[in-house]
């Protein structure tokens, strides 16, 4: 296991505006204390155990956490701690809070009623342990406040519509407008502090009760209609009603024979109920229980879960799982069981196509694979309901830590050239951090050497060559990369660069070395798989292989690393086009090859990495390869 300092996390996320400290830091009381013995403690009791080691746990923490109340500013934890430096002390609480276990203390109570804050005692208590899993919430006052600022449309069975009632009010919401299926009576539970009006939803009116639902639904955050019997004409409407309207839509079957929930829709970003149904087949036949029938275990599972996904729509408290999902009931298990959808864009009721394309240039249905790129690209922009779970903080994780200081992908066993004794002799202008103005042309000899392609490749792809003599201790830092978590890899196809056999290499920027793969008529092999390379002067003297290592960028950005990636290769191929005729040397780049031979030329068969572009090296005129 890698562990990381307080002190390294204090210092890395000191400017970052996602990691400033509460001002008044509160350790939850209701987060489980384990002293473990001198030098551990563990912090269980919300979404994952907290474990910390070290001398501090018995020397600095024992005094630091009764302190942790929420009622002291920083400098008064320090103030009162002054046999600490003040340093130390603020190095824990940043470990404490990027952990996830503080929160913001109750003198920041969102303007709450103090008879509402009693009220939801508990729910607060429940807040604050998930407030940390995407920050989009300050603390469990803050998720109230947006539950009680909130007004909610919920069309409903008489039947289910008083358990969901209270599941919602027990939530802390504020409004909620109750449109009636039937014409049974119902006797609502007195809601202390939730608004509810309750309309009959007229079936029989002609069109059926837009009107009733437009009035309900003008300034609501989230319209909801859950049933216990099919009503696919009226659910479909809906569907188009909320598109129409720009509303956020969650459809509920909630029956004993099947319990199915979602997609949660989201205007202009997630699929709707359409893009489902043409997916999926979904429930449609259910016969409807007797109205005073209570409600099955499973039915109440499927209540509180609907519940639960209306927290998530209102608040993000925690990640929106159920746009582009559905999730149905395992009655055996009794356990949600998640499908996955996505927009389709060919939709009869959502599908937004870019203006650029024309229906006739936009193929879709499974037949057409080739739009699935294109598909994904629009699944996973950035979307306002993808919050990767404590985002915020992703890039602080061990792992992204050591991946972002020169986790670079390596060959253990392979024979290795070291490329460090060809950077002697500095050209002007290359000596400068980050390159921020290219140095001229310089003269290359009279055919390129392995010095050349050392410039080349650790100008552009390294992060630490720099020249001793500057003092800086990180250089050329020409090529960033999606979080600094470097998802490009290169490897070097030589034909004939003097001073290196012919053959195939992979850069080592960690150890400024080439690794030897392959040696032989490596070139004569890639030509092969990449088109109209027969057509390359005859001086190219060889190539560089991009290839893309999303599955480096995927525990940070999640569906976005697919996307990252790209850009990443995109970039280095641009260091690349811009560097090499500073050595003399042409670039001519290939995007379109055979992505299998390419692969199995690199044996490379892992799934997350994938070769991106060819660049061939041509020397200047008169220099045959």
């Amino acid at each position: 296991m890698t562990l990381v300092s307080s002190q390294y996390l204090a210092e890395a996320t000191e400017h970052d505006p996602q990691m400033q400290l509460p001002t008044h830091p509160r350790l939850p009381e209701d987060l489980l204390k384990i002293w473990f013995n001198q030098q551990t403690l563990i912090i269980t009791g919300g979404v994952s155990d907290v474990v910390l080691r070290g001398k501090a746990v018995s020397e600095l923490l024992q005094q630091l956490v009764p302190l942790l109340n929420g009622q002291r500013t920083v400098a008064e934890i320090c103030a009162l701690l002054s046999a600490f430096p003040a340093t130390n002390v603020r190095d824990a609480l940043t470990l404490l809070y990027m952990q996830g276990v503080l929160e913001e203390g109750p003198g920041d109570q969102a303007g709450l009623d103090a008879a509402v804050v009693r009220q939801f005692g508990a729910q607060l208590k429940f807040y604050s342990r998930y407030v940390d899993q995407t920050r989009m919430q300050r603390n469990r006052y803050s998720v109230l406040r947006s539950l009680q600022d909130s007004a909610v449309v919920l069309i409903s069975s008489a039947r289910l519509a008083p358990s969901l009632s209270s599941a919602l009010a027990n939530l802390g919401l504020g409004h909620l407008r109750l449109l009636l299926l039937d014409a049974a009576s119902i006797e609502l539970p007195s809601f202390a502090t939730m608004q509810v009006e309750a309309v009959q939803l007229d079936l029989n009116a002609v069109p059926l009760g837009w009107s009733q639902l437009a009035s309900a639904s003008a300034d609501a955050n989230l319209l909801v209609f859950a049933a216990d019997a099919a009503h696919a004409e009226l659910l479909n409407r809906l569907n188009r009603f909320a598109v129409d309207q720009g509303l956020r839509f969650l459809p509920a079957h909630i029956h004993a024979d099947a319990v199915e929930l979602g997609p949660l829709y989201f205007p202009d970003e997630s699929c709707c109920y359409e893009c489902a149904r043409l997916q999926q087949e979904l429930r449609s036949t259910s016969a409807p229980a007797s109205a005073d029938a209570s409600l099955a275990l499973n039915e109440q599972i499927g209540v509180s879960q609907t519940a639960l996904m209306v927290l998530s729509a209102l608040t993000n408290l925690v990640q929106t799982q159920a746009a582009n999902t559905i999730y149905r009931l395992n009655n055996d298990t009794l356990e949600l069981e998640a499908q996955t959808l996505y927009r389709l864009l060919g939709c009869p009721v959502c599908a937004t196509v870019n203006p650029k394309l024309t229906a006739g240039d936009l193929l879709v249905g499974p037949e057409h694979s080739e739009q699935l790129p294109l598909l994904y690209h629009f699944d996973s922009a950035d979307q306002s309901y993808l919050h990767a779970v404590r985002t915020h903080q992703q890039h602080y994780l061990s792992k992204n830590v050591k991946a972002s200081t020169g986790g670079f992908k390596q060959y253990a066993t392979r024979e290795r050239i070291d490329l460090r004794p060809y950077l002697s002799g500095w050209p002007s202008g290359f000596d400068s951090p980050m390159l921020p103005q290219l140095p001229p042309a310089m003269p290359i000899g009279t055919q390129p050497t392995l010095r050349d392609l050392t410039w080349l490749c650790l100008t552009t792809f390294s992060r630490y060559v720099s020249n001793p003599e500057l003092g800086w201790e990180q250089g050329q830092r020409l090529t960033p990369s999606g979080g600094n978590l470097s998802s490009q890899t290169l490897y070097v196809v030589n034909r004939s660069i003097a001073d290196l056999a012919a053959g195939l290499y992979h850069v080592n920027p960690s150890l400024g070395a080439l690794e030897i793969l392959h040696t032989g008529p490596v070139y004569d092999e890639l030509n092969a798989a990449v088109p109209d390379a027969g057509s390359l002067p005859a001086n190219t003297v060889g190539a560089l292989i991009i290839t893309g290592l999303y599955g480096r960028l995927e525990s940070k950005y999640g569906k976005k690393a697919y996307r990252y990636t790209l850009y990443d290769g995109g970039v280095l191929l641009h260091s690349l086009a811009s560097v090499a005729p500073l050595l003399g040397l042409e670039v001519w780049q290939a995007a379109a090859f055979d992505d299998d031979a390419v692969r199995s030329l690199l044996a490379v068969h892992a799934i997350d990495e994938l070769p991106l572009y060819v660049v061939y090296l041509v020397a200047p005129q008169g220099m045959e390869g």
